[in-house]
C-alpha cells in the first residue's frame, strides 16, 4: 500500500462529503436570495469534479505501475455475469414502471411527490436541455463512482479487513458521500452502494455495476423531469422558497 492510497482515502471519505455538502447548502443559499436555479452549471461543475477525482485515481494507479485489473475492469462473462445482466435489466424496468406512473400521475400525487423531495427538487432537471445535460452527469456518476467506491475502495479495505467488511464500508462511505441529502439521503445511497456492490461481486467485473448505476439515475432524472412538468391545474416548476431555508 502507497501512501497516496491512504491521502486518496482522505479525499473520498472527508473531503468530497464535506466539499458537496457546503457547494449544496451555498448553491440553496443563492436560490433563497433570489437567485435563479443555475441547474446547467449545476450539472457541468459536478461533472468536472468527479472526473477530477477519478482523474487523480488513474494518474496514480499508472504512475504506480498498477493492473485496471484490480480496479474491476475485468472481460465480462460467465454466469454470475448474465445473472446479475437479467437483474439489472429488471430493475431497469421497474424504473420505466415508475416513470410511466408519473406520467399518470395526478395533480396531487404529483404535489405530494414534489413535498416529499423538497429543497432537493431544485437539482432536478425541468426541460431537455437540461435532461441531456443531467444524463451526461448520470453516466459520469456511474464510471466514476463506481471506479472509486466499488472498485477503489473495496480493493482497498481488504487489505485491513475481510470482504465482508469491506464491502460494508465502503457502501457506507458511498453513502456519505452524498450527505448534502441529508441523512435519509446517505441511508438510501448506502444501501443503493450495497446493492452495486454485491452486483459487482456477482458479476466479478465493474462494467455491470457501471451500466446499472448510470442506468438508474438517468430514468430517475426522466422521471424527476415529468414531475415537475407543467400541466393545466398544477402548479409544477419550482419548489416552494420556504423548504430552502430547513
Amino acid at each position: 500500500m502507497h501512501p497516496l492510497d491512504h491521502l486518496y482515502l482522505l479525499l473520498l471519505v472527508v473531503g468530497l462529503p464535506l466539499y458537496s455538502a457546503w457547494s449544496w447548502r451555498r448553491w440553496l443559499a443563492k436560490l433563497a436570495a433570489g437567485h435563479r436555479p443555475r441547474r446547467m452549471r449545476l450539472y457541468l461543475g459536478s461533472l468536472a469534479q468527479l472526473w477530477l477525482v477519478v482523474g487523480v485515481l488513474a494518474a496514480c494507479w499508472w504512475w504506480l505501475g498498477r493492473s485496471p485489473g484490480l480496479l474491476g475492469f475485468t472481460a465480462p462473462g460467465g454466469t454470475g455475469f448474465w445473472l446479475g445482466a437479467v437483474l439489472v435489466a429488471l430493475a431497469t424496468g421497474a424504473f420505466l414502471q415508475s416513470w410511466r406512473g408519473m406520467v399518470r400521475a395526478d395533480a396531487a400525487d404529483r404535489r405530494r411527490y414534489r413535498e416529499q423531495l423538497a429543497e432537493l427538487g431544485h437539482m432536478m432537471p425541468r426541460n431537455g436541455r437540461e435532461y441531456a445535460a443531467f444524463a451526461a452527469l448520470s453516466i459520469t456518476a456511474g464510471v466514476v463512482e463506481e471506479t472509486i467506491f466499488r472498485g477503489w475502495l473495496i480493493w482497498y479495505l481488504q487489505a485491513w479487513m475481510p470482504l465482508t467488511a469491506a464491502v460494508l464500508v465502503s457502501s457506507a462511505a458511498f453513502g456519505l458521500a452524498h450527505l448534502y441529502q441529508g441523512a435519509a439521503g446517505v441511508a438510501k445511497t448506502g444501501v443503493i452502494g450495497l446493492l452495486m456492490a454485491l452486483l459487482y461481486l456477482l458479476s466479478g467485473s465493474l462494467w455491470l455495476p457501471i451500466v446499472a448505476h448510470a442506468m438508474v439515475d438517468i430514468l430517475q432524472g426522466a422521471t424527476m423531469m415529468e414531475l415537475y412538468r407543467r400541466r393545466s391545474g398544477d402548479e409544477g416548476g419550482e419548489p416552494p422558497a420556504a423548504t430552502m431555508n430547513r
